[in-house]
């Protein structure tokens, strides 16, 4: 269904070109433990350290984190209501095994939801964020296009990858849309798989081709994008699934 031209744009405030989503109170307490063991753990599992089947155990985390196991437990709950890692009774927890029908089902998900985000975000982005998504989009390209000399190297260009694409989402400015990406498993493929698709080509200007499109303020050509640039990839995901089949028996 298009709906991209029946909304007129609302009322933003921005900070350097993106759009601010609360009032920063600079006396917030520090981050909860919680928190930092999620992100710890997510960090790990986007880079592939932690990859498809690899065991996760609460108390061990947390010896590697410096904190009690509770804030660990806790964590690796949220993740598991994302589908990002999955457990067993009386056997444990280790990060997500996707099967075929898990990776086709979230394919399409996310190129419905993206999709629309992309029509949206033609026609509500500012032209702050429009500049802001293109100068994200070449540096994602740039990026990826260097040799990647180290596991850490690489987290942090998936992190900022991860970053330019939940720009494009809030350019939409649809809080129903983004409770829609939030609230299912879209971005679950993506992390689980960006970790091992360290050997991935990407095409030359592949993030600033799909930026431009969208800054275009064209919806038609947005969505064309969009589609074109989450295909991208799906077979090599299919075949890694293939190849995991046998991790996704549980180790007793």
């Amino acid at each position: 269904m298009v709906i991209a031209q029946q909304f007129t744009k609302p009322t933003i405030r921005y900070h350097h070109g993106m759009s601010v989503g609360r009032v920063v109170n600079h006396g917030e307490p520090r981050q909860p433990l919680r928190e930092t063991a999620y992100a710890s753990i997510l960090g790990r599992i986007a880079s592939g350290e932690l990859g498809p089947g690899a065991v996760l155990s609460p108390r061990k985390l947390g010896e590697e984190l410096g904190m009690s196991f509770l804030p660990v437990a806790e964590a690796l709950k949220q993740l598991e209501l994302q589908g990002l890692v999955e457990s067993k009774d009386r056997v444990g927890t280790r990060v997500k095994v996707p099967t075929v029908e898990d990776v086709e089902g979230l394919c399409v998900v996310r190129e419905a939801l993206e999709s629309q985000v992309a029509r949206l975000a033609a026609v509500r982005a500012s032209e702050p964020e429009r500049k802001r998504m293109i100068e994200m989009a070449i540096e994602v390209d740039r990026r990826y296009a260097r040799p990647m000399g180290s596991r850490k190297q690489w987290t942090e260009t998936s992190r900022y990858h991860a970053r330019f694409h939940r720009l494009v989402a809030d350019c939409a400015h649809c809080p129903a849309l983004l409770r829609a990406l939030d609230s299912t498993n879209v971005f679950t493929l993506k992390v689980l798989f960006e970790g091992v698709l360290t050997e991935k080509v990407r095409p030359a200007g592949f993030h600033e081709t799909y930026a431009r499109s969208i800054a275009a303020g064209d919806p038609e050509m947005a969505d064309r994008a969009a589609r074109a640039h989450l295909a991208y990839g799906v077979p090599a995901w299919l075949k890694i699934v293939e190849q995991l089949e046998p991790q996704r028996r549980w180790r007793l």
